[in-house]
């Protein structure tokens, strides 16, 4: 059927009315009331389940929208954005909602980056609640202390870089518990894309390492003027169940795909390419030399594919003293 078969766009009015049907509620004499999920995220939610449906079937993001996924890059513009954000109020309002699958992206990020399995802890611990949330500012303190708890890392950049309002109260409990903050910019990961910049070993401000996952192909990463090697180091999704390593839910990823940025002057040349399970320790999977042109440039891994969940780039020639990349996307097995 095509629920098993999934293409979820195909069905998409039935996996959303199940999510509506599995948004928690808490009932009391006096009324009820959401657990965790504010009032905005009403027609949001809902549709996490067509995700969780795809990933189990290795189904391409991509297909879930007809607008093939031009809601991430508003989502990754929003996180983008220096000064006060709002996540209910900032998004468009049009016929496809637009807005409401940018909020989605929050979750999605969250369930790529951290697993799939804090959304059942989410609603197993909402069953055993023991009273009701009365507002949204505490159901976004609750989810935001409940994400730091799985986490064991403090969580306030990534609700801040979405612009989810928390109240004291909540971020000195998370503190006291947690005096780490989230490192990691989770919030630039590309649900569509499967990759997300985390770090450079350089950068100028005009060319963040975010433009290299944005699915936008006229911006850049531009490091500074200095002398190489320069790195890059990316988060990877795994875009299907690793039947292999199932305890570990790595990406089997055959090579990358890198365009240039738009100046020649900045072209990369020898590009080493590393493959990691932790973000500690990298196996090297080849050098390629980049073609000095625009041209999106598919590297296959010469020794097969390998497995992980971060791809490092050492980026160790150029053309200048700085260097511009435009894209930079894994291809997976």
């Amino acid at each position: 059927t095509q629920l098993t078969t999934n293409l979820p766009r195909t069905n998409w009015s039935t996996y959303h009315e199940l999510g509506h049907n599995s948004q928690q509620t808490y009932y009391t004499a006096n009324g009820s009331y959401k657990i965790w999920e504010w009032s905005t995220l009403t027609e949001v939610t809902c549709n996490v389940f067509s995700f969780k449906v795809a990933k189990a079937y290795g189904i391409d993001f991509s297909l879930l929208r007809p607008d093939k996924g031009a809601y991430e890059q508003l989502a990754l513009a929003h996180v983008a954005k220096t000064g006060a954000k709002n996540f209910d109020t900032d998004f468009p309002t049009d016929a496809l909602s637009s807005g409401n699958f940018s909020r989605l992206c929050m979750f999605i990020q969250l369930m790529e980056c951290y697993g799939y399995g804090w959304f059942t802890e989410l609603h197993k611990k909402g069953r055993r609640l023991e009273r009701p949330n009365l507002n949204d500012q505490a159901r976004k303190d609750y989810f935001y202390e409940f994400m730091s708890d799985y986490v064991r890392k403090d969580m306030a950049p990534f609700f801040q870089a979405w612009g989810v309002s928390l109240s004291a109260v909540a971020q000195n409990t998370v503190a006291a518990k947690y005096p780490t903050k989230v490192t990691e910019t989770v919030w630039n990961y590309n649900i569509i894309k499967r990759i997300g910049a985390i770090s450079a070993s350089s950068q100028q401000t005009a060319g963040p390492s975010i433009n290299l996952s944005n699915g936008i192909t006229n911006d850049f990463w531009l490091s500074q003027n200095s002398s190489y090697p320069v790195s890059l180091v990316f988060f990877v999704g795994t875009p299907k169940p690793d039947l292999v390593t199932p305890a570990k839910d790595l990406a089997v990823i055959k090579g990358v795909t890198v365009v240039q940025g738009p100046n020649s002057a900045n072209y990369a040349r020898q590009v080493e390419v590393l493959v990691s399970e932790d973000n500690i320790n990298y196996t090297s999977a080849g050098t390629m030399q980049l073609p000095q042109n625009t041209t999106p440039y598919e590297y296959n891994f010469p020794t097969g594919v390998k497995r992980g969940k971060y791809i490092k780039l050492i980026i160790r020639t150029g053309a200048g003293t700085a260097v511009a990349l435009g894209e930079v996307s894994p291809i997976f097995e």
